[in-house]
């Protein structure tokens, strides 16, 4: 089980899937960074994790990112392009957490 902090800092998700937790583990020490958020969606609220780097996260929101492309990876895999960045974003789902 892995704990992943939300953007806000403040509350933390838990990862229970062992083969996810040991993959953002990989991630993070190859110098990535995961965060945990929040996604509204036609069902409601979903829980996403957002992975890039560092200065990904600061560009992406400070407010001037220009998002260029967001394309689906897998069902579960989107990518966000913008202002020469990327981020990754990871649809848990519901047994994930």
């Amino acid at each position: 089980m892995k704990e992943v902090s939300f953007i806000d800092g403040k509350t933390k998700i838990a990862i229970k899937d062992n083969r996810l937790a040991a993959y953002l583990e990989n991630l993070e020490s190859a110098g990535y960074v995961v965060k945990a958020n929040k996604c509204k969606s036609k069902e409601g609220f979903i829980d996403i994790l957002m992975i890039g780097r560092a200065g990904d996260f600061d560009r992406f929101f400070g407010g001037n990112a220009r998002i260029k492309e967001i394309s689906k990876q897998f069902p579960q895999i989107c990518r966000v392009l913008f202002n020469g960045s990327e981020l990754v974003l990871y649809l848990l789902a519901q047994d994930n957490r």
